[in-house]
């Protein structure tokens, strides 16, 4: 029953967020808002047309669809007795499907009175994951114990309030505010999901980023104790906590594994068979392999929580309502806060615990857990307007404290520390959402283990035939009934190894070790297949491409409209006051901008800041100085900084009066990524006026400029410095109205000041690359990986940084992408939008694509290949070749794109390679499109801001020990990238030895299978140590040391293309069955053969009470020395060497080994030692002349078998693998990948003259599986 949320619908529970309650006009107004909804959220006109047991919840990469379940009496009956019946085996099944046990116990039923909810995840339409919740009820009356789950982290005291009703107030993803007296709720992947009285459905509950207004927060006066405790029932604990699971659990649950059970099945079998020796060789491998998990599990869960908890004191301001309303301050436990509690910043570093929006004060900012650019920013106070709270907003971002950062000092006025408001909490945070991705990661459709679990369900189908056939001959024979369940159970753990598990480990774990000498650690050696088939890598840039920060390279001014010769000796005005006072007397607003337009500022003596405002300001040899105060008071000064020459320059104002030549900064205007500049207004020491200076882009700044004062040859002079790999940037400067006082300075927009500027030249920056940087590109460039940049830097600055690397060729035209236009010539607005590609290097290289409703758009074109979807067309002004162009865009356009193109965004993911300005949430939705194209995807990064991505990637590398080492399955302790072809080569390495491991135990079960059938015949078997010989020393020695085959040397190249990871495809199919079929024919051969000698004695078989007796004869003779030696030949064989191993010849270990079990295979079937063959229940045949038979029947299978694997499939059929129908170049390991076409084939032109006018290059180039220079809506 759903609980009772109050007598009546009071105003307040659809309000829009308002804390500020006691103002009765602010109710008023709130009322009046409209009520917005979103995810999940539906009016009463709405309800009638969805079913009431299930409603949705639609998130950025995935959709959540919730069903309504409750208990059915009849159902838990059935269930129970069934589990009864099966043994236990059905309650099994139901651990592994918890949806099935709910679908056994429990019956749909609306929402409202649900007990269940079952939560279906659908995952890019692709992937389905199926929790099973609880819905629980958290009550207020008396905050009693029983109330729900959350009551317990507040603690039992009863609350007592004067004058008012104990309610919960809550804020949902709709944007309004509920306050209730209870609340039914359930959790799913740690974000709680609260019942909606007004919507019927469940809604992700809220912090206050949605639905407030900027004067809002400064209107938040805190919470009283009671309000913070009443909130935190529906909040929980401040603290973004990591489960550890006990080892007996994890025990537990690893043993309850699929493969271990079945282990445990064939041991059961095996003892009934007296079969002992090789059950304790497995028992030993299955401990081994569950310790190792279990250790390894429980490691990494205890590193990650070490990495993201804490435990902190914060002082937060408390309303106290003792007949007039005050404040007090409050120290408490940070894992209390809730959103809406007002806090103070103490005045030196300490680590944030929650998001927050700060009210006053400046506090300066280490924000590199969540950018990976270790450079202090410094925030400001929100504005107090009525503008929507939107936190990307460039002006509002500044103002935005995140969890997890850590706040290295703040600045206040007096002793009154900076205020900031509680915005979310816990998983609400933004490191709680890092955290929760790598708790909870997209799921990752890998073809290698997919089809691994369809041939083992195929070998299961095999075995049943098997063990269906042996039950009805031995029956038809007469045999006992107890034997006859044995030897036909017995069957299905032969076709089925139970040693596959472990077997399949082996290639990883020598791999891992490999890696490990390099340098290079793994906590999941799952991934190390995964990364061989890597051919998609994604990296950052700062600090793992260049180092950190940039390098001044040179000034060029302007004079007289002229460009300078370029300035490359720093710093420009040092000691000697000869040079710094010509050098502010030539280039005065040049040097003043270079000192002044920047954000710098002093923390502990030290100057923090931009690295690049740093450089620039550094190479001018000006002092920058601070008022002679405390640090902290520094707030809201009027004159807080002042720049001047490190040489005492008097410069004489004309009025008989001389002073030192300062200039303090008035005001800073932060700098805009939308707008790509910033400015400040500074006066000079002695001067009345104020002048603005500003940097940014060129070509901004050319546009604000004036037209007389910008040189005519600058177009050029950019270009060749971007080409060589510069950053440019560009200052300029105006004089501001002599009328402008203090006071209206500080009051101006910056719309109102930033036009009409003087020009007055160039700033020249260089990011250096790590040594290995470009090595490791140009190798993988060779590879044919794409490679691709996604950073939060500048845009520029990563495309200049990609050409120096390589990453985008030096014949490659860059295009970046901006905005749609969505206004006509004459004015007005239009729904068509029209996407621009501008040529970074020659402005008037621009390409239109023009995405309109299909309807409108179809007469205007007859060329199929322009239409990209359903929905969108292109309409080009310019073609550009694919093989010459490729793409950068910034974050903003990949959200504009990725919310009203997708499509369209499927198509340029294939062909872009630069990312820039791109959040932590953004880069690891690029590299799950990237997955959705069929790639393959490696992450490189070392920041906690490519924790998403890292762990969302087939593969993900960290350079850092940090925050992204918890997140990532690779952690190098190297400075560079040269560990990304380490991982591809060793992955490579690891996915072949797998491969041929899998194909080698198939072949081995389904060889001995087929021994066991023909012996099976005349009711004869193989004998226990037959078995034990096969099984521990044949087929475990030689698995175990199949993977000491290393790769080649991964510095000199890779192979061009990544080993196949297709198991259930047809190559390997018909490589498996192919051999199986000459094995059973030499078994057929032999078997029969031995019939036709002389001295051959037919078996007669005696039942008796052990299964064991009387089974030796001349047919298990002739089957068991054959075989013997056709498990040698198949390890051999499917030892697989170039190109992405070693010979076979180099794993001294397995050839030894290999030598070894041919010469005891020989002593076995030829001269048996007494001892030998009493041991191994050998007949053997009287002549020596016949037992030598053997070695040339062994020798000629080795050889058909040789020729088929090295000869037939790899030189032939491998090779010409494109050539045939029934397999894809294109598909490598995952899913079907679409081929991106060449620019030409959609421009305006008729198709059928497009293919005339494609070069051969290009026309093959539409078959090419790499589609990384392929521009598909070009």
């Amino acid at each position: 029953m759903a609980k009772n949320y109050g007598s009546r619908k009071l105003p307040s529970l659809s309000t829009r967020r308002e804390d500020s309650s006691s103002s009765t006009e602010m109710q008023r107004r709130s009322l009046l808002r409209p009520w917005k909804k979103e995810h999940g959220g539906r009016r009463d006109s709405d309800m009638s047309s969805e079913d009431d047991t299930r409603n949705h919840e639609r998130g950025e990469e995935s959709d959540l669809e919730f069903q309504g379940y409750r208990k059915c009496k009849c159902k838990i009956f059935v269930s129970w007795t069934s589990i009864l019946l099966t043994g236990g085996l059905l309650r099994l099944l139901y651990h592994w499907f918890p949806r099935l046990h709910l679908y056994s116990t429990h019956a749909p039923c609306p929402l409202t009175s649900a007990t269940k909810v079952l939560v279906v995840e659908s995952f890019q339409k692709k992937f389905k994951n199926y929790y099973v919740k609880d819905i629980k009820t958290s009550i207020v009356h008396g905050l009693k114990k029983d109330a729900g789950e959350c009551l317990d982290d507040v603690g039992e005291t009863p609350i007592h309030r004067k004058g008012k009703e104990r309610k919960i107030k809550f804020y949902l993803s709709d944007g309004a505010a509920r306050v209730t007296e209870s609340i039914r709720h359930f959790k799913c992947k740690k974000q709680c999901y609260i019942w909606d009285e007004d919507c019927e459905s469940f809604l992700k509950l809220s912090g206050l980023d949605v639905g407030l207004r900027n004067g809002d927060f400064h209107r938040l006066g805190g919470l009283t104790e009671q309000e913070q405790t009443l909130r935190q029932i529906a909040y929980g604990p401040n603290e973004i906590a990591i489960p550890v699971q006990g080892v007996w659990t994890l025990l537990i649950l690893e043993v309850l594994n699929p493969f271990y059970v079945f282990q445990l099945f064939s041991l059961i079998i095996w003892g009934f068979e007296n079969y002992y020796y090789y059950a304790v060789a497995i028992i030993i491998m299955s401990v081994f392999g569950v310790t190792t998990s279990v250790i390894q599990t429980r490691r990494n869960q205890k590193k990650l929580r070490r990495t993201v908890t804490s435990s902190d004191v914060v002082t937060v301001i408390r309303k106290v309502e003792d007949g007039e309303e005050k404040e007090v301050k409050e120290e408490i436990l940070a894992k209390n806060l809730v959103p809406g509690d007002v806090i103070a910043l103490h005045p030196y570093g300490f680590t944030l615990s929650c998001d927050a929006v700060l009210l006053s004060g400046n506090a300066i900012v280490n924000e590199s857990m969540l950018t990976g650019e270790s450079v202090p920013v410094t925030k400001v106070p929100i504005p107090n307007d009525e503008k929507k709270f939107e936190e990307k907003d460039d002006n509002i971002k500044h103002s935005v404290l995140f969890c997890g950062t850590k706040v290295l000092q703040t600045r206040f006025y007096g002793n009154e520390w900076a205020r900031a408001v509680v915005l979310r909490t816990g998983f609400l945070t933004t490191k709680g959402q890092i955290v929760q991705t790598i708790l909870y990661p997209p799921p990752v459709d890998y073809r290698f283990e997919r089809d691994s679990y369809k041939f083992v369900f195929a070998l299961s189908f095999i075995a049943i035939g098997g063990f269906i056939y042996s039950a009805i001959t031995k029956a038809l024979r007469g045999n006992y009934a107890g034997s006859i369940a044995i030897k036909a159970l017995d069957l299905i753990t032969i076709a089925v190894p139970p040693a596959l598990p472990a077997a399949m480990t082996v290639g990883k774990m020598y791999a891992q070790r490999r890696l490990e000498k390099k340098g290079i650690f793994c906590i999941n050696s799952r991934v190390i297949n995964v990364s061989g088939s890597v051919n998609c890598v994604c990296y950052d840039k700062t600090g793992t491409l260049t180092e950190d920060g940039l390098n001044m390279w040179g000034v060029i001014p302007v004079k007289d409209k002229e460009m300078q010769s370029p300035i490359t000796e720093f710093p420009l005005s040092g000691k000697s006051s000869d040079k710094g006072t010509n050098m502010i007397e030539e280039n005065e607003h040049f040097l003043v901008a270079m000192a002044s337009c920047h954000s710098l500022t002093y923390l502990d003596r030290n100057l923090i800041g931009d690295p690049l405002d740093i450089k620039m300001y550094e190479s001018t040899g000006w002092i920058l100085e601070e008022p002679e105060m405390s640090e902290t008071a520094q707030y809201d000064l009027l004159i807080p900084l002042v720049v001047r020459p490190s040489d005492e320059c008097i410069i004489s104002t004309g009025e008989d009066q001389d002073f030192p030549f300062e200039v303090g900064i008035i005001r800073q205007f932060h700098f805009s990524s939308h707008l790509q500049r910033m400015s400040v207004i500074t006066r000079r020491l002695g001067s009345r006026n104020f002048n603005i200076y500003c940097k940014g882009s060129p070509e901004m700044l050319i546009s604000l400029s004036k037209p007389d004062t910008v040189p005519t040859g600058i177009s050029t002079t950019m270009e060749f410095y971007t080409k060589k790999g510069y950053r440019v940037l560009a200052l300029a400067w105006k004089p501001l109205p002599p009328e402008f006082t203090v006071v209206q300075i500080h009051r101006l927009k910056r719309e109102q000041v930033e036009m009409d500027f003087i020009f007055l030249g160039l700033l020249l920056f260089e990011n250096r690359l790590k040594k290995g940087t470009a090595p490791v590109i140009a190798n993988l460039n060779k590879a044919k990986i794409k490679q691709i940049m996604v950073t939060g830097d500048n845009i520029l600055t990563a495309i200049s940084v990609a050409h120096e690397c390589g990453l985008v060729s030096s014949k490659q035209q860059v295009y970046q992408l901006e905005p749609p236009v969505m206004v006509n010539s004459n004015g007005s607005v239009t729904n068509d939008f029209t996407w621009a590609a501008k040529n970074i290097f020659k402005e008037d290289d621009v390409i239109e694509l023009k995405a309109e409703s299909i309807g409108d758009s179809m007469s205007h074109s007859n060329d199929p290949t322009d239409k990209i979807d359903e929905n969108i067309e292109i309409d080009l002004e310019k073609g550009k070749s694919s093989l010459t162009c490729t793409y950068a865009l910034t974050g903003t356009i990949w959200a504009e794109l990725k919310e009203h193109h997708p499509q369209l965004l499927k198509k340029i993911v294939k062909s872009g390679k630069i990312y820039a300005r791109m959040t932590p949430a953004q880069k690891q939705q690029l590299v799950q499109e990237l997955q959705a194209t069929g790639l393959c995807v490696a992450m490189c990064g070392d920041g906690a801001n490519d924790c998403g991505a890292l762990k969302a990637a087939h593969a993900g590398i960290s350079l850092s020990e940090a925050e992204s080492s918890a997140a990532s399955p690779f952690t190098s302790n190297g400075e560079d990238i040269s560990c990304v072809p380490h991982v591809i080569s060793e992955g490579r390495a690891a996915l072949v030895t797998s491969f041929g491991i899998f194909k080698f135990m198939a072949v081995y079960s389904l060889t001995q299978f087929a021994s066991v059938i023909l012996l099976y015949s005349i009711d004869s078997n193989l004998t226990d140590f037959q078995f034990l010989y096969i099984d521990l020393m044949l087929v475990t020695v030689s698995a175990s040391l199949f993977g000491l085959t290393g790769p080649p040397n991964s510095k000199k190249s890779l192979a061009p293309r990544p080993p196949s990871a297709r198991l259930f495809s047809p190559l390997p199919i018909i490589s498996i069955v192919l051999q199986v079929v000459f094995m059973v024919m030499f078994h057929c051969l032999l078997y029969f053969g031995v019939r036709f000698f002389p001295w051959y004695i037919p078996f007669i078989y005696e039942m008796t009470t052990d299964p064991s007796d009387n089974v030796s004869c001349y047919e298990n003779y002739s089957v068991f020395a054959i075989s013997s030696f056709q498990y040698v030949w198949m390890a051999v064989i499917f030892s697989r060497g170039a190109p992405h191993r070693k010979n076979i010849l180099t794993n001294r270990k397995l050839v030894l080994s290999l030598f070894i079990m041919c010469i005891i295979n020989a002593i076995a079937a030829v001269i048996p030692p007494n001892w030998m063959a009493n041991l191994l229940q050998l007949v053997v045949p009287p002549s020596l002349g016949d037992r030598l038979l053997i070695i040339p029947c062994a020798a000629l299978n080795f050889i058909l078998c040789l020729l088929l694997e090295w000869g037939l499939m790899e030189k032939i059929l491998e090779q010409g693998k494109p050539k045939l129908l029934w397999i894809k170049r294109k598909d490598l390991s995952f899913s079907k990948q679409s081929i991106a076409l060449p620019c030409k084939a959609l421009t305006s032109t008729n198709s059928s003259n497009v293919a005339n006018q494609l070069s051969e290059k290009e026309q093959g180039f539409r078959k090419s599986d790499n589609p990384a220079t392929s521009m598909t809506h070009l």
